[in-house]
């Protein structure tokens, strides 16, 4: 799928058409034929246990104290998972996107903040001039 399918797919339109058409229409990466796990992120059994230990990302270390505790400062019983990209070249990673999908996609953010900015500023202005 080209850049452009991207784009409408992750818009609500698009996960819209994916609900009601399929979403073998406007699918992701790991929903394609053929999709395999990078090595890199398989899971390795522990011995006798039946959990998964997390992929070993080399320069990230995690904090064991701040690892183990949840928002509300209270220790997990095991950590949860561990969500990142599927490789450093994964297209739906924003840093691999080209220039021109991030320009739309920043321009698309630009409109909708300026459009509800200035909607709400004339419904405002409405109540200021006619009361």
């Amino acid at each position: 799928m080209g850049a452009l399918g991207t784009l409408f797919r992750d818009t609500f339109a698009g996960q819209l058409a994916r609900r009601v058409i399929s979403s073998k229409a406007l699918p992701y990466v790991e929903e394609e034929a053929g999709f395999r796990l990078p090595s890199s992120l398989e899971h390795s059994e522990k011995s006798g246990s039946g959990t998964s230990t997390p992929p070993n990302h080399g320069d990230t270390e995690l904090d064991a104290t701040t690892s183990e505790k949840n928002l509300d400062g209270e220790k997990n019983a095991e950590p949860g998972p561990i969500v990142d990209w599927y490789g450093p070249e994964d297209p739906e990673n924003p840093q691999n996107w080209s220039t021109m999908k991030k320009s739309l996609v920043f321009a698309e953010i630009c409109l909708l903040t300026f459009a509800s900015t200035y909607s709400l500023s004339l419904t405002e202005l409405r109540y200021i001039i006619y009361g």
